[in-house]
């Protein structure tokens, strides 16, 4: 009897589930990825990028843990060097017991078995040349998994699990539409059985009609398998229901980091109360807050380049203070679970909260 099996899945969204137990199994401690812009010449060295800033966080087996923040703030590029597709520059990332950063030939191969990555565009990350079948079967083929009857009643099974006919298989990427060709993309990162799936924007590039859909098929198997999700997003109301604990990024660091309904009911950091401020809700008032944050100022090419607050710039809380212009404030937890790194944290979300308690009494 096989593992995978078939099951309906509403359009509508499902009740968020309880977040599981923690137990920890990535764990990522001080990471640093840089990128060099330009060349060297007479005797410069190239200018330095620091795309991700002293980066760690834990991820708990079975949960959903979301990375949000604008484009380019490093997203994707924590979630490439969790899957060695980028090597860090400094740092350490453990999956369970081992060190990922050193693994090398062989060992990054095995390790490959048990972490898996969807990305953005399904299009653009499956071979045009190769048939839906084929797409599929690569994995099997490559880690040496099975006998060839073997591995076509697996990607039958595979197929069937995302809503593939099988007889389908035998078409090219093209031939499906941009929710289908990402069931296949899924049912490549699932046919090796890993135990994390590594979601870089998943939905984003679909259909909102469709997107539901997909979210909610991603939590059947999460639930099914004992699935862990890195979650990459930057649809805020995605994240708020998808994800059981979400890290707000922004140039390259971690400002905030808690439960998703507290992130969404208490924001402390500056930057995640205007991204929260920006989602949009039947009746803001009934979330307490007014009117949404536009936030004004330059934004710096690297936050590690500035000194005091990467966010400074643009806060409207600490543009002119002294403490955020010559102290970089540190990721401290605030309240069991919730993190943040601000010198006042909370006060912008307390000063919109009594203006629009003024602007609008009971």
């Amino acid at each position: 009897m096989s593992n995978f099996e078939t099951s309906p899945h509403p359009d509508a969204p499902q009740k968020a589930r309880k977040p599981p137990a923690p137990q920890k199994l990535v764990g990522i401690e001080n990471l640093v990825k840089e990128f060099s812009i330009g060349k060297e010449s007479f005797g410069r060295k190239p200018t330095m990028l620091r795309a991700v800033d002293n980066v760690s966080l834990e991820i708990n087996s079975g949960e959903t843990f979301g990375l949000v923040g604008e484009s380019g703030c490093g997203k994707t590029t924590i979630a490439r060097c969790l899957m060695r597709l980028a090597i860090p520059s400094s740092g350490r990332i453990m999956f369970r017991d081992t060190d990922v950063t050193a693994l090398k030939g062989k060992e990054l191969r095995r390790f490959r078995l048990h972490m898996q990555m969807v990305f953005q565009d399904p299009h653009a990350s499956l071979d045009s040349r190769m048939t839906a079948r084929q797409i599929v079967e690569e994995p099997l083929t490559i880690h040496d998994i099975g006998d060839r009857k073997e591995r076509r009643e697996k990607v039958d099974e595979i197929l069937t699990l995302v809503g593939i006919d099988p007889s389908q298989g035998n078409r090219k990427p093209h031939g499906f539409s941009g929710g289908q060709a990402q069931r296949i993309a899924l049912a490549r990162a699932l046919v090796l059985n890993p135990d994390m799936l590594v979601l870089d924007e998943p939905v984003s590039a679909l259909d909102v009609s469709i997107q539901a859909q997909v979210l909610n098929f991603l939590r059947d198997i999460q639930d099914r398998f004992s699935l862990t999700y890195l979650f990459i997003v930057h649809d805020l109301v995605v994240a708020e229901y998808f994800c059981d604990r979400i890290a707000v990024l922004y140039l390259g660091a971690v400002v905030e980091m808690a439960e998703s309904h507290v992130l969404f009911r208490e924001p402390l950091h500056p930057y995640t109360v205007s991204l929260v401020s920006a989602v949009p809700v039947p009746d803001p008032e009934s979330r307490g807050r007014g009117s949404r944050i536009v936030l004004s100022g330059e934004v710096s090419p690297s936050g590690a380049q500035m000194s005091g607050c990467r966010f400074r710039t643009r806060c409207p809380i600490g543009r002119n203070r002294e403490n955020c212009r010559d102290i970089s404030p540190k990721l401290v937890e605030k309240s069991p679970g919730h993190w943040v790194a601000c010198h006042f944290p909370g006060e912008l979300e307390h000063a919109v909260t009594a203006a629009s308690n003024i602007a609008s009494p009971p």
